[in-house]
C-alpha cells in the first residue's frame, strides 16, 4: 500500500526502477517531489538511492537519499547531491512512516548547492544540517550518465551479485513528481495533499 493507491518496496537487495526518462540537465530548474516510507532498522548499506539520475562522478549526478555517510552529516536526513557535493537535512525520517519529500532547485547561471536548493520535508521547508558549496550541473550526454533511476545508487551498473554496500535502497516511494521549473511552498502543498497541482 502506498500513500495514494499502491506505491512501490524497493528489499535493499536486487529490486529496482530503470527508465527512459534522461532527467533535467546542466542547470536547469528542476523540482523533485515524492511519497518515502524508510524502515527503522535503516541500515548505512541501504543508502544513496531513492532516486537519481545523471553522472555518478565529478559532482554531476542529482541522487536523492537517506544519508548513509556519517562524515557527511547526520544519519537517515534526506540528502541531495553527489559524492562530496550534498546538502543534508535535519529531520530523521528512520520512522517506518510516510513523509512527502520536495526538493526544488532554482536555476540560474551560477546554480550552487548551498544557495540554491530548498527541500520540504511533509510540506515545511526543512532545515539544513550542512551545505556544500559547490556548483550544480547536471550531465546527460556523458556515456556514463544514467537515466532516471530508483532504489539503485547509480555508480553501480546492472551487477546484482556481491555484497558491496551502498548499491540499494531499502525501503517504500510513491507518487514520484518530476517537474522542470521550482514549485513554491504553496504548490508543494497542494501536491502533498491531493497528489495534482
Amino acid at each position: 500500500n502506498g500513500q495514494f493507491g499502491n506505491g512501490i518496496y524497493f528489499n535493499g537487495v536486487d529490486s529496482w526502477l530503470e527508465t527512459d526518462f534522461a532527467g533535467i540537465s546542466g542547470t536547469a530548474p528542476r523540482t523533485v517531489a515524492f511519497w518515502v516510507k524508510v524502515p527503522s532498522d535503516f541500515s548505512i548499506n541501504h543508502g544513496y538511492g531513492i532516486l537519481s539520475w545523471g553522472l555518478s562522478h565529478d559532482q554531476s549526478a542529482w541522487q536523492i537519499s537517506p544519508n548513509p555517510a556519517k562524515l557527511d552529516g547526520p544519519l537517515g536526513r534526506i540528502r541531495v547531491g553527489s559524492h562530496q557535493a550534498e546538502v543534508i537535512g535535519s529531520t530523521d525520517i528512520r520512522d517506518n512512516r510516510w513523509h512527502h519529500v520536495a526538493i526544488v532547485m532554482y536555476g540560474g547561471k551560477d546554480v550552487d548547492l548551498s544557495t540554491h536548493v530548498l527541500m520540504y520535508l511533509d510540506g515545511k521547508i526543512e532545515q539544513s544540517s550542512k551545505k556544500s558549496i559547490a556548483k550544480i550541473d547536471t550531465k546527460l550526454e556523458h556515456p556514463d550518465s544514467r537515466p532516471l533511476i530508483m532504489g539503485k545508487n547509480i555508480a553501480f551498473r546492472d551487477d546484482v551479485q556481491g555484497t558491496y554496500p551502498y548499491k540499494f535502497f531499502k525501503g517504500f516511494l510513491d507518487e514520484v513528481y518530476i517537474f522542470n521549473r521550482a514549485l513554491n511552498q504553496e504548490d508543494v502543498n497542494k501536491l502533498m495533499k491531493n497528489n495534482k497541482l
